[in-house]
């Protein structure tokens, strides 16, 4: 099933959907108070935050033996680069944001081919990414050791990600990484306590919903630990931001329309969270304690139409 454009960190900072989601769910106040124990090393934050989740759901896959996975957000983005490379018309800007020229036929001479091969190369790149990713992975399952390829991988994967999340086409490394990058994902490995990720009985790894929430967007979460749906920050200070709060309220009612792809029909999901991973700190809620029943299911339809209407061409 060809899943819509319309994502739902994109959806969520609507105006009309922000609006919606503050009248209909009252955030709960926040006030924990906790150390970070694992600070700030890097300058690129987003890009460790993003290879964190790889790493954090490798970790849960080794705890966790039967834990459900799908396809990465990187391999998927390998599916775009396959389409990139035979659009002559996509391109990227200085800062690598990908576009797509609607007068790239009266560009210079030798530019199309230039940018063909350009993107020929990346894609072979991506591909051997990808390869060499799962290779690291399969290592780390059999052994439990995590390897600075391994956290190489996921720093890589965190680039191809770009391609899928925010459009963005960003050179992959050629060289090692850097040193600080490294250091800043095994303190926040080292810090996560794994029983915070041991199930009982269900563990999916980057949930996705299933066919009718596809139909309205495209989403998916970081982790279901038995009967939590859970997503991952990697944020500087300890807070959770009410726009933290509309999004695992979105993965939610995703799951509530189209259900979770891969878990049995029979667990149901009552607790919603974050994982805060610099202070290492999971805050969860009792999904009744914050969502009224009376009401919800006007708020889902008014959240399938609402989607639905913001795909119309």
């Amino acid at each position: 099933m060809k899943v819509n454009n319309l994502s739902l960190s994109s959806f969520i900072k609507l105006p009309e959907v922000k609006t919606k989601l503050r009248e209909e769910f009252e955030k709960p106040p926040f006030s924990e108070k906790r150390t970070m124990l694992a600070p700030v090393l890097t300058s690129d934050t987003s890009r460790i935050g993003i290879a964190f989740d790889y790493l954090m759901r490798f970790y849960a896959n080794y705890v966790n033996s039967n834990a459900v996975s799908s396809d990465w957000v990187a391999e998927k983005a390998l599916e775009r680069l396959n389409e990139i490379k035979d659009n002559k018309a996509v391109i990227t800007t200085p800062n690598f944001k990908l576009i797509t020229v609607s007068n790239i036929d009266k560009s210079p001479e030798g530019f199309i081919e230039n940018w063909t091969k350009f993107k020929i190369e990346y894609y072979s790149q991506a591909k051997i990414t990808i390869r060499r990713a799962r290779k690291n992975f399969k290592t780390y399952l059999k052994t439990g050791k995590m390897s600075n390829t391994l956290i190489a991988s996921a720093l890589d994967l965190a680039t191809l990600d770009l391609i899928n999340t925010a459009n963005y086409m960003k050179p992959l490394n050629q060289a090692e990484p850097d040193k600080d990058d490294v250091e800043d994902l095994r303190k926040l490995i080292a810090i996560i306590n794994p029983e915070t990720i041991k199930a009982e009985h269900t563990c999916v790894l980057s949930p996705s919903f299933g066919p009718e929430a596809e139909k309205l967007m495209s989403a998916e979460g970081d982790l279901v630990i038995d009967n939590a749906l859970i997503d991952i920050k990697t944020f500087g200070n300890l807070k959770l931001r009410r726009e933290t709060f509309n999004q695992i309220i979105g993965y939610y009612t995703l799951y509530r329309i189209g259900g979770i792809q891969g878990m049995s029909d029979d667990n149901k999901i009552t607790k919603i969270g974050v994982y805060f991973s610099r202070h290492g700190y999971l805050h969860t809620y009792q999904v009744e304690d914050i969502i009224n029943e009376s009401t919800y299911l006007d708020f889902i339809e008014w959240f399938k139409e609402r989607a639905l209407e913001f795909c119309l061409p």
